[in-house]
């Protein structure tokens, strides 16, 4: 089962669609994207949909200045913790 997930290497500096990225990860508990270059995403919508038993996620540095669609970012969570 997926709890931590390590994406501090993950390069996203010309990703423009993060929809259902982490869709579904309903045991994903801690997770960090705050090294994601998103100054060019326009889509995140669902993205954290259904990650059900994430408590901490850290969305520092996360730039949404060019996103439109946000539709059911956060839908069906529960413990949720931003930082």
């Amino acid at each position: 089962k997926l709890t931590n997930l390590n994406l501090s290497n993950f390069n996203t500096e010309n990703v423009i669609n993060m929809t259902y990225m982490f869709n579904e990860c309903s045991n994903l508990i801690n997770l960090d994207i705050s090294n994601f270059k998103t100054n060019k995403v326009e889509d995140i919508s669902s993205m954290f949909q259904y990650c059900s038993n994430l408590s901490n996620l850290n969305l520092n540095n996360f730039n949404s200045e060019n996103v439109n669609n946000f539709i059911e970012l956060f839908d069906n969570y529960s413990k949720l913790l931003l930082l």
